[in-house]
C-alpha cells in the first residue's frame, strides 16, 4: 500500500512512501491542490474573522490499495479534504456531516477500505495487468473532494464529488451537496427551507425551472429533451448560491449519461409563499 498526505501549503510524503506519478489521477489532484480555496466569512454568533483567518483549509490525501490475492487491479485513490480551524465554532458541526464524525484522514481510510473491499468481494476473479514487481497493477481510481460551493455570512455549502472507474468504457460520477445554516448552526434538510405542505408546488416550479432551461414549453414533455420522464420527481439534493435554491440530480438518475449532472435553479423570489422563515431569511 502507497499512501501520500499533501498539506495545501506544503508537501510530506509519510516515511517509507513514494509519490505515484504518471496517472490521470495523479494529474487531477495536482490541479486540486494548485486551486487551493480559503474560506473567510462571519461564524455563528456574529463573530467576525479578518482577511488573514483561514477557516478552512483544503488537503489532499492520496493512497494505493491491492487486493491482496485476487488478481484485481490495485486501486489509486485520491481525496481533497477541507481543515477545519480549532477555533471554528461550527467545526464539529460540519465535520460531523462531512467526515460522519469521524478525522479527515480516518473518514478517507475508511471509504478507500470499504471500496477496495467491495471491489474484491464483487469481481474476486477479474483480472488484471502487472508490473515489473508481478504486483497487481493500479489499474482502477477513486477521486473524491470536498469544497467550497458558495458562502455567505448566513450559509455554507459544501459540495463533494466523486469519480470512480473500475474498469468499461467510462467511469461513474456523484455529487452530493451539505449545507449549513451558519447562524443558527444548523445542518440543513430540505423542510427547514420549504414549507411541508408546499412540497406539491416546489416540484411544479421545478419542473417549470428544467423546462425552461432546455427550451421547452410549459406543458412539453421532457422527454423531448431525453428525460427519462415526462416530469422529473423532487432531488433530495440541494445547495444555497447566489439567493437561489439548486437542485441537482446526478448522472442517471433523471437522464442519459451523456447529458452528465442535471440542475434546475430556482431564486427566493419564485419561492415567495413557500419557504419558511428560514429559508425567506436565507434566500432573501
Amino acid at each position: 500500500m502507497n499512501t501520500i498526505f499533501v498539506n495545501s501549503t506544503k508537501s510530506a510524503a509519510r516515511p517509507g512512501c513514494r509519490r505515484r506519478i504518471g496517472s490521470r489521477m495523479g494529474l487531477l489532484s495536482g490541479l486540486a491542490c494548485c486551486a487551493t480555496l480559503f474560506l473567510l466569512f462571519s461564524c455563528a454568533g456574529g463573530q467576525s474573522h479578518s482577511d488573514g483567518d483561514k477557516l478552512i483549509s483544503p488537503f489532499t490525501y492520496e493512497d494505493v490499495k491491492t487486493p491482496a490475492g485476487s488478481g484485481s487491479p490495485g486501486t489509486a485513490f485520491s481525496f481533497t479534504l477541507l481543515e477545519f480551524d480549532s477555533s471554528w465554532p461550527l467545526k464539529a458541526l460540519v465535520e460531523e456531516a462531512l467526515y460522519m464524525g469521524n478525522d479527515p484522514i480516518i473518514y478517507a481510510d475508511k471509504t478507500a477500505e470499504a471500496f477496495a473491499t467491495r471491489l474484491r468481494d464483487e469481481a474476486p476473479e477479474q483480472g488484471g495487468e502487472t508490473n515489473r514487481a508481478g504486483e497487481a497493477s493500479t489499474g482502477w481510481e477513486y477521486l473524491e473532494e470536498f469544497s467550497v460551493k458558495d458562502r455567505s455570512p448566513e450559509y455554507l455549502s459544501i459540495v463533494r464529488e466523486r469519480y470512480y472507474y473500475t474498469g468499461g468504457a467510462h467511469g461513474n460520477s456523484e455529487i452530493q451537496y451539505f449545507v449549513f445554516d451558519i447562524r443558527e448552526g444548523k445542518y440543513l434538510v430540505l423542510e427547514d427551507l420549504i414549507q411541508e405542505e408546499k412540497k406539491g408546488e416546489l416540484t411544479a416550479l421545478v419542473n417549470e425551472a428544467l423546462r425552461a432551461a432546455y427550451g421547452l414549453g410549459p406543458s412539453t414533455s421532457l422527454t423531448k429533451a431525453n428525460f427519462f420522464n415526462d416530469d422529473a420527481s423532487l432531488s433530495g439534493d440541494f445547495y444555497l448560491s447566489g439567493g437561489k435554491l439548486i437542485f441537482q440530480w446526478d448522472t442517471y438518475e433523471i437522464t442519459p449519461y451523456v447529458m452528465g449532472s442535471i440542475e434546475a435553479k430556482l431564486s427566493g423570489k419564485a419561492l415567495r409563499g413557500l419557504l419558511t422563515p428560514r429559508g425567506g431569511r436565507l434566500l432573501r
